[in-house]
């Protein structure tokens, strides 16, 4: 793995509200973060093509490729995991 050069900032945000979900997990292989009270990760990676896999407590994961030249940003929208009826 090369020194990472590029940063990618990640908003995660709730698709249905647009608020910012605190403590998603955001991996691009080999590299890890997780985002902040804003919903905000920051990940040094080096230049190259990237799956940007985001998933949280409660949401169902999202998916995104990205080719990184750059520092960029993306956002990440995620769709609340439906609660299980008959967990009562």
């Amino acid at each position: 793995v090369t020194a990472p050069d590029c940063q990618v900032t990640v908003s995660a945000v709730d698709r249905e509200n647009q608020a910012p979900i605190k403590g998603a997990r955001v991996v691009m292989h080999p590299y890890r973060a997780v985002t902040d009270d804003n919903g905000i990760a920051r990940v040094r990676v080096s230049k190259g093509r990237y799956d940007i896999l985001v998933s949280g407590s409660r949401y169902l994961p999202a998916c995104t490729s990205v080719e990184v030249t750059a520092d960029m940003a993306t956002t990440a929208e995620l769709d609340a995991d439906q609660p299980d009826e008959d967990q009562e």
